[in-house]
């Protein structure tokens, strides 16, 4: 079509500035174990900004090795609209359950430290919110190491020989099924043990494959949600031909829609099995 290779070069191009932009505020301070996010004189205008900021910061974190950070999150002339605030607390909450020591943040709008404490009252949760950069470096330094794994360490048993019930090759039309019915990750080492089985099988077949995933029951819990989706995304990249999902819940939809925009990839959200096969039926008949 017309003006399409300029639009995706415009995106790439887009993509690139944010990430580079994203980076130059993430400091990673080996000595203190602690991972420094400067927010100061950001503009957190909707989910999206939000989104790509997170994802950019998970990102960093699997590239580092380390499983576990302290946080220190410099809030100085930040602001964030009443429409990304609900985003923004979602994915700090996941970010701090998955990855976090402790958090200590600085230097807040009078706006953002009321929002702030009132989650704070509201989830439980230590706001730590010192008066400038100094003090909550001090802080930091004051807290106490919980880091015992790396990332590629860190798993937790679980059945592989149920893994292997859930796949089901159909390699006359190229179709792998994943049946995550009544499936649930708890934490990150959960993902891991199922992910890391999978990428075996599909390596073991060297080719690609449409994905047909059944998601009834299917449950990620809050700890786990970062590695989910980050394997998820490494998943569609590295072995995907398209992919049909049935049967998630609208929390999992907006992740997954959001992972498969990342990835270019064209995936379709069914409400049932039988739906989900004729929507790849379809796709398979225009190939």
């Amino acid at each position: 079509m017309p003006g399409t290779s300029d639009s995706v070069m415009n995106a790439e191009t887009a993509t690139n500035s944010f990430t580079h932009g994203f980076d130059q505020r993430l400091q990673f301070h080996e000595d203190l174990e602690c991972m420094e996010a400067d927010f100061s004189s950001f503009h957190f205008a909707n989910a999206d900004v939000v989104h790509r900021f997170y994802d950019r910061i998970e990102q960093r974190i699997a590239e580092s090795g380390h499983s576990k950070w302290f946080f220190l999150v410099n809030y100085s002339r930040c602001h964030i609209t009443p429409k990304a605030w609900p985003t923004f607390a979602l994915r700090g909450k996941r970010l701090n359950l998955a990855h976090s020591q402790g958090s200590v943040r600085c230097d807040a709008t009078p706006e953002t430290r009321l929002e702030i404490e009132s989650r704070a009252q509201s989830e439980n949760f230590d706001a730590n919110l010192l008066a400038d950069r100094e003090s909550a470096l001090k802080r930091v330094a004051e807290l106490t190491s919980a880091r015992q794994e790396t990332l590629a360490q860190a798993r937790t048993p679980m059945n592989v020989a149920d893994f292997d019930q859930r796949l089901r090759f159909e390699p006359d039309h190229l179709i792998l099924e994943l049946d995550h019915s009544d499936l649930r990750f708890r934490n990150a080492g959960d993902v891991d043990a199922y992910f890391g089985y999978v990428e075996q099988r599909i390596k073991q077949t060297r080719r690609r494959w449409f994905l047909l995933t059944c998601n009834t029951g299917f449950e990620v819990d809050q700890p786990a949600w970062i590695r989910w989706s980050f394997r998820l995304r490494r998943l569609l990249e590295g072995a995907a031909l398209g992919a049909v999902q049935y049967g998630l819940s609208p929390e999992q939809r907006e992740d997954l829609d959001r992972v498969s925009l990342q990835v270019r990839l064209h995936n379709t959200t069914c409400k049932t099995r039988a739906e989900a096969k004729k929507a790849l039926t379809a796709v398979l008949d225009d190939l």
